[in-house]
């Protein structure tokens, strides 16, 4: 699994027992830590299309070459 993947996982885990807090402060809490992971995943997933674009780009130099 890639962990972009994982990361939503984690996020929709804490949202989800963000739903089912009693106490405003840990439903908080949770939240904040499923943002934390979903920007984690946007991030891995950014990282990967862009070296995936590199790894392209530098494949087509060679060849013209």
């Amino acid at each position: 699994m890639r962990q972009g993947t994982s990361f939503r996982l984690m996020a929709s885990d804490a949202a989800r027992q963000a739903k089912e807090a009693t106490d405003q402060a840990e439903a908080l809490r949770l939240l904040q830590m499923a943002h934390y992971w979903i920007s984690a995943a946007d991030n891995e997933d950014w990282l990967n299309a862009n070296s995936i674009h590199h790894a392209v780009r530098s494949s087509l130099d060679t060849t013209e070459n």
